[in-house]
């Protein structure tokens, strides 16, 4: 198998079983996580309910009127953190200063933490 070719399978160690004083290995086949749905982040919806999502769907709600909320968790190496987006955000400014505030510390004000902001990473 070449991990360069985004459509091969590898293999995942899942778990360790104890059956009958023996250890038994279970593999699942997962897909590579190198296609163009998880490296580009502007595809990411695309991965959800999709080949690369386990598809698992939590117990229905009587909390939600009876609906149950899919969870999507990555069938990728990675997992969850290949197929769910993560964003960026600043805090609000009142926050910040609130921060410094309750702290007694200017250093955790808005204008102080603006800079980490706009550090590239």
């Amino acid at each position: 198998m070449c991990a360069a070719q985004a459509h091969l399978a590898v293999l995942w160690l899942q778990g360790l079983r104890r059956i009958r004083r023996r250890m038994c290995c279970c593999l699942k086949l997962v897909v590579a996580d190198e296609t163009d749905l998880i490296t580009n982040p502007n595809r990411w919806p695309m991965t959800l309910g999709s080949e690369l999502d386990w598809g698992f769907v939590a117990e229905p709600n009587p909390h939600l009127n009876g609906r149950a909320i899919p969870y999507s968790m990555g069938k990728v190496l990675g997992g969850g953190s290949s197929i769910n987006v993560s964003t960026w955000s600043r805090g609000h400014r009142a926050d910040w200063d609130f921060y410094a505030s309750e702290s007694g510390d200017p250093s955790w004000g808005y204008e102080a933490v603006l800079d980490l902001y706009r550090q590239p990473y």
